[in-house]
Order: structure tokens, then C-alpha cells, then sequence
């Protein structure tokens, strides 16, 4: 019997990781600016304030699945450090996993998180919130997914605030048998440009 069962948590968190590669600020932040280092934290921080999107989303098929499902998101997450998100949307899964769509929306509210890679804490709010688009599939052998994010929220932290918008695509492809897989991502991040390619061994 064929089954898939992953979470693409662990995408956003390797997502977050493409903040490691920033570039020249760009023009989508308002408030108090943030430094390489300050948006790699905050990134990190929001990883877990809704996954990115992908908040521990995950899905299972074995033969007995219709050839086509479409499964309705809708549901609030409690923040480690208090507050909310709201997630939105829907996945439609063909045949076993082969092909997978799914999109979905964050709203924050008043949520708080701590950075895993400095402890500082973020909260956020949605302004108005962030919308991720994510198709592709998965067979016995490879995952391969494309994927975009776009839209804003308001942040705060050790008294700096500010609005921060972020739109960036990123694809990820390797292996479903615990071997490679590559995520790739570019676009702009809370005024700082990114483009990174990482590779992590299963």
C-alpha cells in the first residue's frame, strides 16, 4: 500500500533559512527598518507564528483515497507567547498525492513568538494578512513543489514596530525516501532582497 504522510512545516523552516542570503534593502517596509540580522530573527520567529503558511499542514493517502479530494482549511492556532493566527483555504489532493494544490491566508492577531536562532521575541499583526499558493506532487521516490507568498503584517519587538511586506517564490525538490531535497527561494523579504538556494541531506 502506497502512503504519503509529510508536513510542510519543515519547508517553511528551511524557507526561513533563505534570510541567511539577503541582499540590497528594497522599498516594502515601513516603520523602523530592520537589519540582515534583525529579519533573519523575525523570519525565524514568524516560521512559527503560522509556518509560513504550511502551520504543521499535513497530509496522508493510501489506496482507499477518491481520486480527487478537496479538504476546506479553517482554523485558529494559539502563539506560544499569546494570541492567534487565522489560516484559511483549501488543498485539493489527486490520485495518491501526485498532485497536491493548495492555498491558504494568515491573519495575526497579536501573536507572539520567540526566534529559534537569538530567543528574541516578535508578535504580529495582520496587515492585512499573507496568502501562500503552493502546487506539486509527490510520488514513492521525489517530492517536487512551486510556491509564492505574498502580502503583509505588522510586527513589534524590543520597542522597534513597524509593516512589513514580503513577496517571494520558491520551489523545492529531492527526494520522498529521506535523501536531498533543495529549496530554492528569491524575492523580498521585510526590505531585504533574497535569493538562496540550500540543500539538506535526509
Amino acid at each position: 500500500m502506497k502512503r504519503i504522510n509529510f508536513r510542510l512545516g519543515a519547508l517553511a523552516l528551511l524557507l526561513s533559512f533563505g534570510l541567511m542570503a539577503c541582499g540590497d534593502d528594497g522599498p516594502t517596509q515601513s516603520g523602523d527598518s530592520l537589519t540582515e540580522a534583525e529579519a533573519e530573527s523575525m523570519m525565524g520567529a514568524l516560521t512559527l507564528a503560522g509556518g509560513m503558511g504550511f502551520f504543521g499542514m499535513g497530509f496522508s493517502a493510501d489506496d482507499a483515497s477518491v481520486m480527487m479530494e478537496t479538504i476546506p482549511i479553517d482554523y485558529t492556532a494559539d502563539c506560544s507567547g499569546g494570541g492567534s493566527v487565522s489560516i484559511s483555504g483549501e488543498a485539493t489532493i489527486s490520485g495518491q498525492g501526485e498532485s497536491i494544490s493548495m492555498t491558504q491566508t494568515l491573519t495575526h492577531n497579536s501573536c507572539t513568538e520567540a526566534s529559534p536562532s537569538d530567543g528574541r521575541s516578535w508578535t504580529f499583526d495582520g496587515n492585512p494578512s499573507i496568502n501562500t499558493q503552493l502546487t506539486g506532487g509527490v510520488t514513492d521516490t521525489s517530492i517536487n513543489f512551486q510556491g509564492s507568498q505574498t502580502g503583509a503584517m505588522s510586527w513589534s519587538s524590543d520597542g522597534l514596530s513597524g509593516s512589513c511586506q514580503m513577496n517571494i517564490n520558491y520551489s523545492v525538490s529531492g527526494s520522498a525516501t529521506g535523501g536531498a531535497v533543495t529549496v530554492s527561494i528569491s524575492g523580498s523579504v521585510c526590505g531585504q532582497n533574497i535569493s538562496s538556494t540550500q540543500t539538506v541531506s535526509g
